[in-house]
């Protein structure tokens, strides 16, 4: 796991990964938290 983030999602879900994937293309840094497997 990354040591820094800029952002937390909580759940890995379609969701959670659309987020985290449009915040990578604006450059944030961000983890996805997910209770059971992606």
């Amino acid at each position: 796991m990354p040591e820094s983030s800029d952002v937390v999602i909580v759940g890995g879900g379609a969701a959670g990964c659309s987020v985290a994937y449009h915040l990578a293309l604006a450059g944030v840094k961000s983890i996805i938290v997910e209770g059971q497997g992606v």
